[in-house]
């Protein structure tokens, strides 16, 4: 039987091959070294030993390849099968630097991976070679048109606003709205701003029992207002962005759309309002999309910093695990 593995050019390897770069921010390089191992003492007929690095999304069963680039390293020499033995061959595997795509994502029913393999094309066995997995970052947004939802409510007159609408993981988030009571025909007994995470799975169907759409709450903050007829009263919110969890944890995500997913971030202001006969309902007065990274400012200063010319900072060593 002949063994396929894969380790870096120096160095040893415990849990980690090295990925260094900044993904949407420069170019990525996987650079390694490709081998193969006779566990038997006897060679393979293969065709050809190549190694590529995917990108990978899946959810409920269905898989979508976002990103993926080969080097075939050995090719026998007529087409056809041919005896291969134990050979080592270097290979350099880079992401360009203008790209469209996402980091390592995991939550609930959905997954992102990057991914590096090395694998022996032959007649017989259905596969050999090596995985590894990946836990890269984005280091710049990827674009989306960004939505808002609004809703009028008779007697009260509202304004909302936001210190920005893109965001990084950690930020700090402040967010105010401007209320003016018209009559003392309702009144507004709770306002809550909130983050919400909208997850819409395009790789399922609606059923009776099961929506398509995930919505997460990532943030809550109540305040409990005293309104005046005719009295223009501010209420200002204050709170910060999620801080992802590692790889091995469910993360927040970040703003993604693809052919399987579409993750959303809003931040919704909601009034809980009562009525002239006594009833309460809760109304989402305004909802603004945002755009999130899964990384933190720090990160993102030391990137840009890393990645100019004059710069002599070590260069981003992100991770592939064993």
């Amino acid at each position: 039987m002949l063994e396929v593995k894969i380790r870096p050019v120096s160095g040893n390897i415990h849990r980690q091959f090295p990925v260094h770069g900044y993904l949407g921010l420069s170019r990525c390089k996987v650079v390694g070294v490709a081998y193969t191992q006779m566990s038997d003492g006897k060679p393979m007929r293969a065709k050809e030993l190549n190694v590529k690095i995917k990108c990978v999304e899946m959810a409920f069963g269905k898989s979508n390849t976002l990103y993926e680039s080969t080097e075939v390293l050995w090719r026998s020499p007529r087409g056809e099968s041919s005896q291969l033995g134990e050979v080592q061959k270097e290979f350099r595997l880079s992401i360009p630097a203008n790209n469209n795509l996402p980091s390592s994502i995991q939550l609930h029913n959905y997954r992102i991976i990057w991914k590096l393999e090395v694998n022996l094309v032959h007649d017989k066995i259905s596969f050999v070679g090596d995985t590894k997995t990946s836990n890269l970052n984005r280091y710049s947004p990827l674009y989306k048109q960004l939505s808002t939802y609004s809703q009028r409510v008779d007697q009260l007159d509202y304004r909302t606003y936001l210190n920005c609408l893109s965001y990084k993981s950690s930020d700090s988030l402040f967010a105010s709205i401007h209320l003016t009571l018209l009559n003392d025909k309702i009144a507004v007994k709770r306002l809550t701003m909130s983050l919400d995470r909208r997850v819409q799975f395009k790789a399922q169907k609606s059923s009776l029992f099961r929506s398509n759409v995930n919505i997460t709450r990532l943030v809550e903050e109540v305040v409990t207002p005293r309104l005046q007829p005719q009295q223009p009263q501010s209420f200002s919110f204050k709170s910060a962005i999620p801080k992802s969890k590692s790889s091995l944890s469910w993360s927040i995500g970040e703003s993604l759309l693809t052919n399987l997913i579409d993750i959303q971030f809003f931040i919704t202001f909601t009034a809980v309002i009562k009525n002239s006969n006594g009833s309460t309902s809760s109304i989402a007065l305004d909802s603004k999309e945002i755009t999130l990274l899964s990384i933190t400012n720090n990160q993102l200063l030391y990137a840009m910093e890393s990645t100019r010319p004059s710069s002599r900072h070590v260069s981003s060593v992100q991770t592939i695990a064993l």
